[in-house]
């Protein structure tokens, strides 16, 4: 509002010193001619209230002078110091914040940030930022994703995820949900994991996870073969052959799966979870492929 009154001023101003400007004043009128202008400005802004003296004796001729002089010049320099005014409280377009989305939508998506950190979002995840990322790295996440970050001269990096924020320098680390839990598994470097109940450090090879309330939590220690699922992501099959998902499985969990009896070789869509072991995975193929194969697990 103040900066509409400041443009109304402007415009009234500038119109008004154009009017006197063209006026030729006699003698008599000279004394009047900075009078006529102030009050015209300030019967067309309300909004900028001034006490006129009152002239009640005659002008001397070089005070009459002196108000030709300053019916030109101060109304000048108004308008240029109000202009000046309104550039220092307008904020630069390059300064305005937006936020940015990334959503990975049919499929898993890598994003690299401006800072140089990639995120690998898993089929549905979403994460917003703001423009100034590289100034304010605070990320807010929906779903699961796989950060790695970049470090930058220890300034943090942020993660908002539900209730909880994770605070890290540079690292690797996973944030997912299962069962109503939130997770952040750490695969390298170090991370705070902060709420209004916690603030947890984490160590490599350990899993967070809250309970289903969020009030409180749990650490557990993972294997390297975990810790090599996490780089690998949820096992996913579009359209695979069942042979193929097979042999894809038994890398997954670095076993060998003997696959000469599996005759039908139809394709198979399925997404297998993080915490599914290897058994839970060739039972749900069988469901998914409606065939039946044997395997055994040592």
């Amino acid at each position: 509002m103040a900066k509409e009154n400041m443009k109304h001023f402007i415009s009234e101003l500038f119109l008004l010193w154009i009017e006197t400007g063209k006026k030729r004043y006699t003698k008599e009128e000279t004394d009047r001619a900075a009078r006529e202008t102030l009050e015209g400005i300030l019967n067309k802004c309300p909004d900028f209230p001034a006490q006129l003296p009152v002239t009640r004796k005659p002008i001397p001729l070089y005070r009459r002078t002196m108000f030709r002089v300053a019916a030109v010049v101060v109304p000048l320099l108004v308008i240029g110091a109000a202009i000046a005014l309104l550039q220092i409280n307008t904020p630069e377009p390059d300064t305005i914040k937006e936020m940015m989305t990334v959503e990975a939508i049919g499929d898993d998506k890598w994003v690299e940030m401006p800072d140089g950190s990639t995120i690998k979002l898993e089929e549905g995840a979403k994460i917003e930022y703001l423009t100034d990322f590289t100034d304010n790295r605070k990320v807010k996440l929906n779903g699961a994703a796989f950060f790695k970050v970049t470090k930058k001269n220890g300034e943090p990096f942020e993660v908002q995820y539900n209730d909880i924020n994770v605070r890290v320098l540079g690292t690797e680390f996973y944030v997912s949900r299962y069962d109503e839990r939130a997770e952040v598994t750490l695969c390298t470097g170090s991370v705070e994991v902060r709420s209004a109940d916690y603030n947890v450090t984490l160590e490599p090879n350990q899993r967070f996870a809250t309970d289903v309330d969020g009030k409180n939590y749990s650490i557990v220690e993972l294997s390297e073969r975990d810790i090599a699922r996490v780089y690998h992501g949820p096992l996913r099959f579009k359209d695979t052959p069942l042979r193929e998902a097979l042999e894809q499985t038994g890398r997954y969990f670095g076993v060998e799966i003997d696959i000469s009896s599996v005759k039908n070789n139809a394709p198979i869509r399925m997404k297998a979870g993080m915490h599914d072991d290897l058994e839970d995975v060739l039972y749900m193929l069988q469901l998914v492929s409606n065939k039946t194969f044997s395997y055994q697990i040592d």
